[in-house]
């Protein structure tokens, strides 16, 4: 029996590494010990790197340039990421100003031709669902004085620019710096006792942070 084990042959243990011989297993020992690709075995560095090295490369592994190359492989990387990523907000931009001007000129149409009805409330009403749908991160509010407050002329301008920089359409962004506090606000929020009653109404508000507020 172990004389027809020994005359199996099998693959080398170095085939991961590159070596395609195939030699008996009773001969598998003494063609790993001159077996060329054993030299490509990764092993840890133990200079402080840490890094996986070729057997053969460690003798002259240098731990400060090793680490040196990957960091500026990295910073190619991250700078061909920011250089697409930008070149997308640009493509993004033009995409936008584009559909800019082709609402600008489908009311231009409407108001030549008055017999296009409802057209600039159609324009509009997409414009929110579209600025709705938008990624802006969705705020948790808790308490209403989250979402109204005293009437603040700095506040209404900081809100009102802060929309428009979020996307929001020019008419909603406008009623919601005019109606962002309980003077002109619902019945059901006018004072804060109301507001106290009907907290539990807040959760059906669809709320959106607006990240470029900076109060």
């Amino acid at each position: 029996m172990l004389s027809m084990l020994s005359k199996l042959e099998i693959a080398c243990d170095n085939t991961v590494f590159g070596c395609s011989a195939r030699v008996r297993l009773n001969n598998l020992m003494s063609h790993l010990s001159v077996c060329e690709y054993i030299l490509k075995q990764p092993l840890t560095c133990e200079q402080g790197c840490g890094l996986e090295i070729p057997k053969n490369e460690l003798p002259n592994h240098n731990c400060i340039k090793h680490l040196r190359s990957m960091f500026q492989q990295q910073q190619t990387l991250i700078s061909d990421s920011e250089k697409t990523s930008a070149e997308h907000k640009h493509q993004l931009a033009e995409q936008k100003h584009e559909i800019q001007l082709m609402k600008a000129y489908m009311r231009n149409i409407h108001r030549v031709n008055p017999n296009l009805q409802n057209l600039e409330e159609i324009i509009e009403y997409n414009e929110i669902l579209e600025w709705l749908n938008s990624p802006q991160p969705p705020a948790t509010e808790t308490l209403w004085g989250g979402m109204i407050s005293s009437p603040d002329t700095v506040l209404q301008t900081v809100i009102n620019h802060s929309t428009v920089e979020s996307g929001s359409p020019t008419s909603p962004g406008n009623e919601l710096s005019e109606k962002a506090h309980e003077y002109i606000g619902s019945q059901g929020v006018a004072t804060l006792e109301t507001r106290q009653t009907n907290q539990r109404y807040c959760e059906n508000y669809m709320t959106r942070t607006l990240l470029t507020i900076r109060l």
